[in-house]
């Protein structure tokens, strides 16, 4: 499938030090989780431009990896944000930050401060995203909406089979921290687990109107009917395209989103994202 152009929502790049050296880092639990098979791909932000300029893609979201140590967590948010800043807007920086820090708004407020668009990939490869984390989540949540700025979580799917990373989501919880939180940007990767079909519920969809599902892993997990089946639940503005690189290059995505109508694949790998992004861009400029 040709795809006249993209923006990818979901990417993920490391420092020059986790790169060259994984086995330094597997006091991390989750990365250990994630990283520990040699095979599984760590890149810098060079690679990714390689990749965005083979498939066609205008700007990446590149999000952060959630450290358990609050300096691991600072090295790569500025590794982040220091790519960005070297390619001209085609980086869209998101930060992350550790469970650890003892004052979590006051630190979004600093990384909104210097051109975070968003938290995230918010994750909780050890334990799960348990009703225990909702105290974590809430004060995320309120530093992001305080400070203008973008959520995305880390959701899985509750079944089907083991791989790493995956964990379980307590969807009571999220759908309690959505309807709190109706004026947040919110994007819940690899489909949010499925929960968009949740908004079949009579309630759910009223407090998912900021809701976003983007479709990162999908050929791993899922049939490529998900994307018809998505949008005969949300609707075709609330889908958004992201590959999870490394782990899956651009095509196979756009393959799989044959059937679509040219319009609608466009919202998707485009339109959708850009919307996003120039809805946080407007709100950080009146807050800052």
């Amino acid at each position: 499938m040709s795809i006249m152009k993209a923006i990818d929502f979901h990417t993920h790049i490391y420092s020059d030090a986790v790169v060259d050296n994984r086995n330094n880092f597997f006091h991390d639990e989750g990365f250990r989780e994630l990283y520990a098979d040699p095979k599984s791909r760590l890149i810098g932000f060079k690679s990714l431009i390689a990749s965005m300029d083979e498939y066609n893609v205008e700007k990446s979201v590149c999000v952060a990896f959630p450290w358990e140590r609050i300096s691991d967590c600072d090295r790569e948010n500025d590794y982040i944000l220091s790519s960005a800043e070297k390619v001209q807007g085609r980086i869209i920086p998101f930060g992350n930050v550790s469970e650890k820090e003892h004052n979590i708004k006051g630190k979004i407020r600093d990384l909104a401060k210097k051109g975070f668009y968003g938290i995230g990939e918010l994750a909780f490869y050890t334990d799960g995203l348990t009703v225990e984390k909702e105290n974590y989540l809430c004060k995320v949540f309120e530093g992001c909406a305080e400070d203008k700025i973008a959520v995305m979580l880390h959701i899985n799917e509750p079944v089907g089979k083991k791989y790493p990373g995956k964990y379980h989501t307590d969807f009571e919880t999220l759908s309690r921290l959505f309807a709190r939180f109706k004026d947040l940007t919110i994007i819940c990767a690899h489909w949010g687990g499925g929960f968009f079909a949740y908004e079949l519920v009579k309630g759910i969809r009223e407090i998912c109107s900021n809701v976003y599902y983007d479709c990162a892993a999908s050929p791993y997990v899922y049939d490529k009917r998900i994307y018809s089946a998505a949008l005969s639940i949300v609707g075709e503005d609330r889908i958004l395209f992201g590959s999870d690189y490394p782990l899956i290059k651009p095509c196979r995505y756009f393959n799989e989103m044959n059937g679509l109508t040219e319009e609608i694949t466009h919202k998707i790998v485009y339109d959708n994202a850009r919307k996003v992004i120039g809805s946080i861009e407007k709100k950080r400029q009146n807050f800052i």
